[in-house]
Parts: C-alpha cells; sequence; structure tokens
C-alpha cells in the first residue's frame, strides 16, 4: 500500500467521521479562559403568522398554535396579574418547540447533505389536539415518569418514601416529587440518539433561576431522572430566553454570570447546552399575553351565557 493511497484513506475515514460527528456542536456552549461562551449562536428564521385572536407558526410539519382563543378558554385560574404571567409563560413554552423543531429539521439536512443513505428521524414532541390536557403518560421506569402535561410541556415525577398511610392513597399528590420540563425534541442518527430538554424564560430576568436552589436541585429534578428514562441517548439542554438575559453586552457571544452558571452545572453533569435567543416576531410576547389576559373576562362570560342557555 502506497503512502499516497494511505494518506487519501485516512484523510477520507477521518471526513467520514467528522460527517457523523454531534450535528448540534456548533452551538453548544463551550468554556474558554474560564468564561462560558457560544461559538455559533441558534437564529432561526421562523415564519410566524397573525390570524383573528391567534399566532401561528409555519412549520414543515404545519402550522403549530403558539397560542389562540381556545387557551384562553380553558384557562381555569384567577383574573389577575398571575393570568397573564401563564399565557406569557404558555406563548414561551409553544415557541420554544417550534425553534427546536426548526433546530432539529435543519440539523437533520446538514447530515443528509453530508451522509446521503443515512438514517435519520427527528423532530419535538407535542401531545394530539384531541388527546391535550389528559396527560397522558409519555415513559416510564420504576423510578420515574414523565406524562405530557399540555400541547409540547412535561412532567417529570419521582417516587418519594412515605411511611404516613394517609399517602398511600394519594400517592400524585403526597407520594411523587414534580419537576416541569418546557419541551422536548429529538434527533436519531444511525444508531446515535439524541435528546434535547427545552426550558424557556420569558421574563427579562432569570426569577427563579437566582435562586441557588435552582443549581443545588437541577441534577436530581431534571439531569438524573432524563439520564434514567433515556439511557440510550446523548442528553443536551436547549435554552430559549431573550437575548439581553442570557448573552453579556446585548448580543455578544459571551454568556453572562447566570449562564455561565447553568452552563457549568450541566457540563460537569456531562450535558451540554444551547442558549438560544428569541426568534423575530410581528410583535412582542408581551403584547400577546395582554391580548390573551383582556380577552380572559369577555370568554368567562360568554361561557356563562351559555352554560345559562344550556
Amino acid at each position: 500500500m502506497s503512502i499516497v493511497f494511505l494518506e487519501s484513506f485516512i484523510y477520507s475515514q477521518s471526513k467520514k467521521l467528522f460527517t457523523v460527528d454531534d450535528p448540534f456542536k456548533k452551538y453548544f456552549a463551550v468554556k474558554k479562559e474560564g468564561v462560558y461562551c457560544v461559538q455559533s449562536v441558534f437564529r432561526p428564521e421562523l415564519a410566524f403568522k397573525e390570524k383573528k385572536f391567534s399566532l401561528y407558526a409555519t412549520m414543515r410539519s404545519g402550522e403549530q398554535a403558539i397560542y389562540s382563543l381556545k387557551d384562553v378558554v380553558l384557562f381555569e385560574g384567577k383574573f389577575s396579574e398571575g393570568a397573564r404571567n401563564n399565557f406569557l409563560g404558555l406563548i414561551g413554552e409553544r415557541v420554544l418547540s417550534v425553534t427546536m423543531e426548526k433546530l432539529i429539521e435543519e440539523s437533520i439536512d446538514g447530515i443528509a447533505e453530508k451522509e446521503p443513505g443515512a438514517q435519520l428521524i427527528g423532530g419535538v414532541v407535542r401531545e394530539s389536539e384531541k388527546r391535550e390536557g389528559k396527560e397522558f403518560v409519555a415513559t416510564y421506569n420504576s423510578h420515574y415518569l414523565l406524562k405530557h402535561k399540555g400541547k409540547s410541556n412535561f412532567v417529570v415525577l419521582k417516587k418519594t418514601e412515605s411511611n404516613r398511610p394517609g399517602t398511600w392513597y394519594q400517592q400524585e399528590k403526597s407520594g411523587l416529587q414534580a419537576s416541569e420540563i418546557d419541551g422536548l425534541g429529538y434527533l436519531h442518527h444511525n444508531d446515535k440518539k439524541y435528546l434535547l430538554i427545552g426550558e424557556s424564560k420569558m421574563i427579562n430576568n432569570w426569577w427563579n433561576m437566582d435562586y441557588d436552589e435552582f443549581y443545588s436541585t437541577l441534577k436530581d429534578r431534571i439531569i438524573i431522572p432524563f439520564k434514567a428514562l433515556f439511557p440510550p441517548h446523548e442528553l443536551i439542554f436547549f435554552f430559549l430566553g431573550k437575548e439581553s438575559t442570557i448573552f453579556d453586552n446585548g448580543g455578544c457571544k459571551k454568556l453572562k454570570n447566570k449562564s455561565c452558571q447553568l452552563a457549568e452545572l450541566l457540563d460537569d453533569n456531562g450535558i451540554k447546552t444551547i442558549f438560544a435567543p428569541l426568534p423575530a416576531m410581528p410583535r412582542s410576547l408581551e403584547d400577546y399575553a395582554q391580548d390573551m389576559y383582556e380577552a380572559l373576562p369577555l370568554t368567562r362570560e360568554m361561557l356563562k351565557i351559555i352554560e345559562r342557555m344550556i
């Protein structure tokens, strides 16, 4: 075997190995000189369409509702400032879902172009409209249970030990530790499996993530359960938030202190992190949440009228 042929063979094999590299790698937060930064920020161009009291994102999978009047009608909370925050959180979760979907679509396209014939499957996990709100189980094992909460968010439940007889008959209320997940996505490339765990923060600060308890309990609430529930998968934490919340200097690729703290904690536990800024939208999320909030009294009054007629 000639040296030229050997070099050519080694190059072709190394190129082949490169093509099967982690498709999300360029978006990972990496530590450089003691500070985490992002080499390439994921900034998808999403097509949003406003309809009468609703907002949709146009995806390959079809139109995905970001919010609609149905969400207001189904809201069971009180008409208070908390309702506005709940609507803001719901919109954030839906935007997170389509943003992760776009990332997975682009990653699949990139792999398919480099490696024709590769076995590829991927997408985000959403509940069907018919089953939404019924909280069906997504997966479980002897210690943890993951179930749908809404359209694209989830609850992971962990068994806790209790010796009080009263809790034996109310296990979901008293015998389980619950943690909410804003979104899930997956990509399978041949034998390699990736699971994206989504978190959205749509307010202008880190709120509950400012507290040490968030970081001290993250391993127990998220990391250990998902490693146990999805052992063949490489876990990736996908964080969507306002650019000013994530990055230093209003859009610089250097992460702010809290973003660094989160990335380092996950890194120490073998999980990579993607920080993505909120995509451009026709109006602000606060505007849409305000529309929902203002419609709440009217929809409830209409429901009362309908109930009296029935």
